[in-house]
């Protein structure tokens, strides 16, 4: 009976969050961006409601760190259901506070050039984009495996690591440019997309490779639910093809296509049997693992910061969960377990606090939304932004989608303008049909690795 219930619970979670996804792809339809409110259902249906069903039918997840779902209790395991349950409509209801109604972003990039500049942008971004790849590429060259690498090198850079991410930055902006759609740009694009690609391979994060297809998917119109579905099943079959290169040989040779698919769908995707963790060590209100409540929001709020200058402002959330499920050293570790924002949330704050705690993060989507009517450049980070937060820690998601939209603001200010404009509170003395002034914004750089998932 309990059994039944179980399943039963999982699949109402799915069917009320059906709607999320029937928004998603009316938007595709349409031909419009969907909103960042339905990017970030997306990730909640792929980070949590996917894990849920899957571990409530059956499906058993191995973790040295985390249990199956079928071992914690029914009240903890409904406890865990109910927050997963109530997130997207929490993260609607603050989203929709700061939104209200709002003009739909269209799928077609509303950017172009300004004049004598595009020469400029080609001149100066392709040859770095090309480089930073030939360097990436020549950092793997004979290694097996980018595991064989990747603390070689991190050990190097540091935090400059993020440098090599600039083609992916690039390739962002690039794509909401109507020279995307000629002849001579979908070359352009398939050199960056390379160059992205090749450039991050020593970092050994399927994510890092993965990230600029699934940008092309995305952001080029044309897009329906087949083709979405299709190239989501490609790149998750290329993840776990691609397993022994990236983790060496922490993973098992003879493994067998599925169960490569398995290990990746496990510790890629399935949150939910951390978030039941983070809630069992979590109290009602108030911090339990982490020094003080909100310790990793400081963290992530001063990110940025050189430790030298704020010697204290402690670790991510992740690194705190981390040392403890590991029993290790906060300030040692170099690797960090995969946290979402409910797992963040709870961890810093308590349980309870899941609810004032989504509102707002969906009020902080809102803002999002408005950035992007504002800078049609910063659309692909922001909406790529809100799919991640349901799979890692703030920090790692402002390093890679933070830095990636600031850096696409830049440019728009610099060498493009907007063919068509939607006027938001951003520029409040503007008429219908105005263009929109871009203030140039400082790019903000990154002194050291972020502690997220990898």
């Amino acid at each position: 009976m309990e059994v039944t219930f179980r399943i039963g619970f999982a699949l109402a979670i799915l069917a009320a969050h059906a709607p999320f996804a029937a928004a998603f792809l009316r938007s595709i339809r349409r031909r419009q961006v969907p909103e960042v409110l339905s990017f970030a259902a997306i990730g909640i249906l792929l980070y949590y409601d996917l894990g849920f069903v899957l571990e409530s039918i059956g499906y058993t997840f191995r973790s040295p760190f985390f249990a199956p779902l079928a071992s914690y209790s029914l009240e903890s395991f409904v406890a865990t259901g109910l927050v997963i349950l109530a997130s997207p409509y929490l993260l609607a209801l603050g989203f929709r506070v700061m939104t209200g109604s709002m003009e739909p972003i269209p799928a077609s990039p509303s950017l172009e050039f300004a004049p004598r500049l595009k020469p400029l942008f080609l001149a100066l971004f392709l040859p770095v984009s090309l480089v930073l790849g030939a360097v990436g590429y020549t950092a793997i060259y004979g290694a097996s495996s980018a595991a064989e690498v990747k603390r070689l090198w991190l050990g190097i850079l540091g935090g400059g690591y993020i440098v090599f991410l600039v083609p992916m930055f690039v390739l962002a902006f690039f794509l909401r440019t109507r020279d995307s759609r000629t002849r001579g740009g979908t070359f352009v694009t398939f050199l960056l997309l390379s160059s992205s690609v090749a450039a991050t391979l020593f970092l050994g994060q399927r994510t890092m490779t993965l990230l600029p297809f699934l940008m092309l998917v995305l952001f080029r119109p044309r897009l329906n639910a087949m083709r979405l579905a299709v190239s989501i099943l490609v790149l998750l079959a290329f993840a776990a093809v691609a397993l022994n290169f990236y983790k060496g040989h922490a993973v098992k040779q003879d493994l067998d296509l599925m169960d490569r698919v398995e290990m990746v769908v496990g510790s890629d995707l399935v949150r939910a049997n951390v978030l039941a963790r983070a809630i069992q060590e979590s109290e009602p209100i108030g911090a339990r693992l982490l020094p003080m409540a909100g310790q990793g929001y400081l963290y992530a709020a001063l990110f940025y910061a050189p430790r030298s200058w704020v010697p204290d402002k402690g670790y991510s959330t992740a690194a705190y969960f981390t040392a403890f499920a590991n029993g290790e050293d906060t300030e040692y570790l170099a690797w960090g377990l995969g946290l979402g924002f409910l797992e963040e949330i709870t961890l810093n704050f308590g349980y309870l606090a899941s609810v004032p705690g989504v509102i707002l993060y969906g009020m902080g989507l809102g803002l999002l939304q408005r950035l992007c009517q504002a800078y049609d450049g910063a659309v692909v980070g922001v909406h790529l932004s809100a799919i991640w937060m349901s799979g890692y820690v703030l920090p790692s998601v402002v390093l890679y989608f933070g830095s990636m939209t600031v850096f696409a603001m830049l440019l728009e200010s610099c060498v493009s303008r907007r063919v068509h404009s939607n006027p938001v509170s951003f520029a409040p003395d503007l008429e219908p049909g105005m263009e929109i002034p871009y203030p140039a914004m400082p790019l903000a750089v990154t002194p050291h690795t972020a502690q997220g998932g990898s």
